[in-house]
């Protein structure tokens, strides 16, 4: 697993986490979580990530073919106020469009790690509605089809995996499971203390 795969995958079980709670209806404030997490690694979200002086960019190839077809269903089901009505009634939509807006009106393709981390929280969420079935039933099985279809809660469908070893490579001490005297190895130390900090009180 890539280094920057480990940071998806780290927000990803963290947005799964609120989202078991929330099914259990358990109360908790899943944008404070998030907050929480972003600021623990506040410090990578002005990361240069270019290559030769090219930004990296999101996975448009793919991407290009999925948005359509999310567009059609966010469309259809209007759940965005943009089409009339509410992102966040049912909660669902939000994690669904936010897996599109992250990257298309957030970032304009231009990959940026703090919003990689944001789409791995939010897959994670969706996944819940998947797995427990409790998406909406008349679009249950559209949105469930695209997303198995697609992958779309794996980050090799948003960043190649050409562009993550382009960013491990970069920044070899991001996320580092390995010691040295590497100043990003002593910040992962003291972000990974503080994610399982955050992992129980969650639990």
């Amino acid at each position: 697993m890539t280094n920057i795969a480990t940071l998806f995958k780290t927000a990803y079980e963290t947005g799964r986490t609120v989202q078991e709670k929330e099914h259990a209806r358990i109360e908790i404030d899943g944008k404070s979580i998030w907050k929480s997490l972003e600021n623990q690694t506040g410090d990578l979200k002005d990361k240069d990530l270019s290559n030769n002086g090219v930004i990296l960019k999101y996975d448009g190839m793919r991407l290009n073919e999925l948005y359509p077809k999310m567009g059609e269903i966010i469309k259809k089901y209007k759940m965005t106020e943009d089409e009339g009505g509410d992102e966040m009634n049912p909660k669902s939509n939000h994690f669904f469009c936010q897996l599109k807006n992250l990257v298309v009106k957030k970032s304009n393709y231009n990959i940026q790690l703090n919003r990689v981390m944001q789409l791995g929280y939010n897959a994670g969420q969706l996944s819940i509605f998947i797995e427990r079935d409790t998406l909406p039933d008349d679009r249950k099985e559209e949105i469930t089809q695209l997303v198995r279809e697609y992958n779309m809660l794996d980050l090799n469908t948003y960043v190649s995996l050409q562009n993550q070893t382009i960013i491990d490579t970069k920044y070899q001490g991001l996320m580092k499971m390995t010691g040295g005297n590497d100043i990003y190895y002593s910040k992962y130390l003291k972000y990974k203390s503080k994610y399982i900090q955050l992992k129980r009180n969650l639990l």
